[in-house]
């Protein structure tokens, strides 16, 4: 498995540049044959002409018990370009390297990883017969880029596909670098740009500049002043009529998560700020303006009057809120707030992506199996038995090995630099804002109002070697590589229970996915908060990727006998 990966992760598969078309569809091309190599039916499934292919592959039951069901497992091979910090990598981004029980390089986490863990349990199961029901694989090339001719394509290939009963994905992380996760939520996303245009050249606004002259990046400045209002406030009508109120059931759960991370984060010192930042970045709506641009603008063109200005907008929703409802409720909102500045200038609206909001239902049987295989795979070892990894080859004819623990010994390739781990995190954003008026307030409150907890607020530079248990337990498959179904596991004090989480984040395929074959999805984070994907030094720890081979090969065998409800 980690020898594939090495030359997955080869491929320098960047959905986002042309430049890299070729390496996209020699990576779809690799992992479609090791899917038959695997013993999976597979099929290209073409996109569009400048849209890199699907791959699909699919196990069929191999048990002489079968049950008539189908498990999707969804994923993306595309990565994110590794060129822009380059610097800063420790390695060569696009070759796998081993060192202090982690594997460094783009996609090794997302989604690289993952993909392969999930394909060797299912793989495993066949070729053991012990594979009670159907797995297909749907793995995109276009995720990093808004899943383009993702739907399309799924629709004009669904009866090939077939039925399916449950979704299953693995593309996202841990909440921090200690306790494992099950997300059963995300937030949808609108993403525009606002363009404001003149019928005049540019300008200078010495020669030309009066309060006549309607200027593009003035009438721009304006617009966006109408759209958000201070602390986050969308203006967009009727906006928060759709927002769901918060349940019982879900508000234990952020009080659980809250309860769990305090104890192994003494820098949080705040548990109603943790909540409340949890609250408002998983279940909350948000408008972020990310930049506004115009033509030339630099040191040099400082006195210009530009005839073309844009800002990008993204609005983040949340369940209950539809995105095409958002995205037309933008478009005239946008247009009506231009349209009191009487400007001669012209407005246009582009919406550039759109993805709904997803909520699962974390009480559902497949949250449930997914949970008794996080504890069966997570809960230390009550023998104390210590187990090694796989030493992982070079490659196929250079037969050096590299242990995949802390062990000394050789290792992929290169040496440490100085550069220092994820060195772009910030502990904890402090606060220096507060008005004199309010910090005789401040001051009564808890240590808690030191600032506002983040996603990096809970980031660890160095993760312990085990999570949440005995730090000894390094499970493995056997020498074979071969995957036996797992133990029952036999509920204890000591057991690793996963922590239910939400997203802020918005994963497009998602919510397409359920609607499309009206089944159940849920997400397994299978990396930690440190992975550091989409940015340099991006990496997953060893125990983590075996770990999520584990559980997927338990779910893959327990979930088709239960029953849905």
């Amino acid at each position: 498995m980690v020898n594939c990966l090495a030359k997955f992760v080869a491929f320098k598969t960047v959905s986002a540049s042309p430049k890299f078309a070729g390496e996209c569809n020699q990576g779809a091309a690799f992992l479609r044959r090791h899917c038959v190599y695997l013993g999976a039916k597979t099929k290209l499934l073409t996109t569009g002409k400048d849209t890199n292919p699907i791959v699909y592959a699919r196990f069929n039951a191999t048990s002489s018990e079968k049950i008539d069901k189908t498990i999707l497992f969804y994923g993306h091979y595309d990565v994110v370009g590794a060129d822009a910090n380059l610097t800063k990598w420790k390695t060569d981004p696009y070759q796998l390297t081993s060192m202090d029980g982690f594997l460094y390089g783009r996609g090794v986490s997302d989604n690289k990883g993952p993909i392969l863990a999930a394909l060797y349990a299912a793989a495993d199961l066949a070729r053991q017969k012990a594979l009670r029901c159907n797995v297909a694989f749907l793995i995109e090339g276009e995720e990093e880029s808004g899943s383009q001719g993702f739907h399309e394509t799924v629709r004009q290939h669904k009866e090939q596909i077939g039925s399916v009963d449950y979704i299953l994905l693995a593309n996202s992380y841990w909440l921090d670098d200690y306790n494992p996760c099950l997300t059963y939520g995300q937030r949808g996303v609108v993403h525009a740009n606002l363009i404001v245009t003149s019928d005049h050249p540019d300008l200078h606004s010495g020669i030309d500049g009066s309060a006549l002259l309607d200027e593009p990046l003035k009438d721009l400045t304006l617009l966006i002043g109408t759209l958000v209002g201070p602390k986050g406030r969308i203006n967009l009508p009727d906006f928060r009529d759709r927002v769901l109120p918060l349940p019982e059931a879900e508000k234990q759960r952020y009080a659980d998560i809250a309860q769990i991370l305090l104890q192994q984060h003494p820098e949080i010192t705040d548990r109603d700020a943790l909540i409340d930042s949890l609250m408002h970045r998983w279940r909350e709506p948000a408008l972020t303006i990310h930049s506004i641009e115009v033509p030339g603008n630099s040191k040099s063109t400082t006195t210009t009057i530009s005839r073309r200005a844009k800002a990008s907008v993204s609005i983040r929703l949340v369940p209950n809120q539809e995105a095409d409802d958002v995205a037309a409720s933008l478009t005239m909102y946008a247009q009506e707030q231009f349209d009191l500045l009487e400007s001669q200038n012209d407005l246009t609206v582009e919406i550039t992506g759109k993805s709904d909001p997803w909520l699962g239902d974390p009480d559902n049987e497949m949250f449930e199996t997914l949970a008794e295989a996080i504890t069966a795979a997570w809960t230390p070892d009550r023998q104390g038995q210590k187990h090694q990894y796989p030493p992982v080859q070079r490659n196929l004819q250079d037969r050096t090995v590299s242990k995949l623990s802390k062990e000394p010994g050789p290792r992929l390739t290169r040496k440490d630099s100085s550069d220092s781990l994820a060195s772009h995190i910030d502990r904890i954003i402090m606060s220096s804002t507060t008005s004199s008026a309010r910090k005789a307030e401040t001051r009564q409150r808890s240590s808690l109002s030191m600032g506002v907890p983040t996603s990096s607020t809970l980031t660890s530079k160095s993760s312990p070697a085990v999570v949440s248990g005995d730090s000894t337990r390094e499970t493995s498959p056997s020498p074979q590589g071969e995957t036996p179904p797992p133990p029952e596991p036999v509920p204890g004090p000591s057991d690793v229970r996963p922590i239910y989480i939400r997203e802020g984040g918005s994963i497009p395929t998602i919510r397409f996915l359920e609607k499309e074959f009206s089944a159940p999805a849920a997400n397994l984070p299978c990396g930690q908060a440190s992975d550091n994907a989409h940015l340099y030094n991006e990496r997953l720890r060893v125990q983590n990727l075996y770990k999520s081979r584990e559980i997927f090969s338990y779910v893959f065998s327990r979930l088709p006998e239960r029953e849905r409800k």
